[in-house]
């Protein structure tokens, strides 16, 4: 498991930065999640809440700088519930 910024839509994940600057260092999120997605179980969480502390959503249309690509995230986790990154996917794909 393992946290974000921002997650998009399309499953792809921010850890690094927002409207422009730098929040994070570079990390190992890529590796920690691909490396969920080996194990024994498979899987691959990112947990995050749902709202930042300014009550902008973390759930954005597309992230700004995509740090893992949604094909390597599993499951979104918020404090409201958990979905699988194929579903959301595919959600978003029928809503355009």
């Amino acid at each position: 498991m393992n946290s974000s910024l921002q997650v998009g839509l399309d499953g792809a994940v921010n850890s690094e930065t927002l409207n422009g600057v730098a929040i994070a260092a570079i990390g190992g999120q890529l590796d920690f999640i691909r490396g969920g997605n080996a194990s024994p179980g498979d899987r691959a969480i990112i947990a995050l809440p749902a709202t930042a502390s300014d009550g902008r959503s973390r759930i954005v249309a597309s992230v700004e700088t995509v740090i893992t690509p949604r094909a390597d995230v599993d499951t979104i986790v918020t404090e409201w519930r958990w979905r699988s990154c194929a579903a959301v996917i595919s959600a978003s794909a029928h809503a355009a």
